[in-house]
C-alpha cells in the first residue's frame, strides 16, 4: 500500500501556494546568480533554469515512485499527463 492511496489527491494544481514558492525560488536564484529577478529577460532565464532543473529531476523521482509500488497510470496522473 502506498503512502498516498489516491493519487488524484496529488494531481498537480496551480494556486497561490505554488506561485509563492516559484516567486521565492526566482528571488533566491536571482540573488545567488547576482541577477535582478524583476527584469523580464532575467525572469525568463530564471524560470527556464528552474524548469530545466525540474525536468532533470523527474526521471529519478519517477523511478523512486515505481520502486514504492506506484503503477505507470498513477505516475502519469502525478505528472499531469493523463
Amino acid at each position: 500500500m502506498n503512502d498516498y492511496d489516491d493519487v488524484l489527491d496529488l494531481r498537480p494544481i496551480c494556486d497561490h501556494h505554488s506561485r509563492q514558492v516559484i516567486e521565492h525560488a526566482l528571488a533566491t536564484l536571482g540573488d545567488l546568480r547576482g541577477l535582478d529577478p524583476d527584469h523580464p529577460a532575467v525572469r525568463l532565464h530564471l524560470l527556464t533554469s528552474l524548469t530545466s532543473q525540474t525536468q532533470a529531476l523527474l526521471p529519478d523521482t519517477m523511478l523512486d515512485a515505481d520502486s514504492l509500488g506506484y503503477h505507470l497510470n498513477e505516475i502519469i496522473v502525478l505528472l499531469n499527463l493523463g
